[in-house]
């Protein structure tokens, strides 16, 4: 996780971390423990509060403490300053609780012992974009016909997904089918979405595409649209 550097007054004020578990009532826990442990080999429950098992965060899935604080500290007029020297240095482990946050909030097989409710990391995410920029813009634009782009597009709500107009990229293939269909969509006709050229397609964007994988080439092509980060565009990669 990033490392935060603020006042004990501000970290009351914003909140503490979540860094709540998945609770789960006794009565059914020796099954799940034995499906998870059996699954994904995770250690028995380590501690017991009242009737329920709080089980290792590993075992059920994490929290993403660190993504909600900041979300909560920028609700609150909290603001951000990059420190560019490196202050302290983490080491990796296979253990470490950052991989106990999963992009799924239930294993397969697991639905019928434990309802799904937990949030991803990526809900979260979509719902802060929509909670905070998307208000601001009448209409935008996906940079992305990829799996991510279109995967952005399936999570918004219908509301915001009315306000896509296009998605934008830079292969010839995707641009040459012309349109994305929304297949799982229950509106009738189903929702056709263009897929254009990024330079014919108009801000604001929502930018899906990774950083520093493409050698530089997407960077350029941004930097050539001579757009302003936080105005004509947002990185959701």
């Amino acid at each position: 996780m990033p490392t935060w550097f603020c006042s004990r007054a501000w970290f009351s004020h914003v909140g503490p971390f979540d860094e709540g578990g998945r609770l789960i009532p006794l009565s059914c826990s020796p099954d799940l423990m034995r499906c998870v442990r059996k699954e994904h080999s995770v250690p028995r429950p380590r501690h017991q509060v009242g009737g329920l098992v709080k089980a290792e965060c590993s075992a059920l899935g994490g929290v993403p403490e660190d993504l909600l604080f900041f979300y909560e500290h920028l609700r609150k007029g909290g603001g951000v300053v990059r420190v560019d020297q490196s202050l302290l240095l983490y080491r990796y482990h296979p253990g470490a609780a950052t991989h106990s946050v999963l992009e799924y909030a239930a294993w397969p097989g697991m639905r019928e012992v434990l309802p799904p409710t937990r949030t991803t990391i990526w809900t979260h995410r979509v719902r802060f974009l929509e909670e905070r920029a998307l208000p601001h813009w009448a209409t935008f634009t996906i940079w992305n016909a990829g799996r991510q782009g279109r995967r952005l597009y399936r999570s918004l709500t219908a509301e915001s997904r009315r306000k896509v107009v296009a998605f934008c990229d830079v292969d010839q293939n995707k641009i040459k089918k012309g349109f994305y269909c929304y297949e799982e969509s229950q509106e009738r006709p189903k929702p056709r979405v263009p897929v254009l050229h990024f330079r014919a397609a108009r801000p604001p964007f929502v930018i899906c595409v990774k950083l520093d994988l493409t050698g530089g080439a997407f960077e350029d092509n941004l930097r050539s649209l001579h757009l302003q980060e936080g105005r004509d565009f947002l990185h959701f990669s």
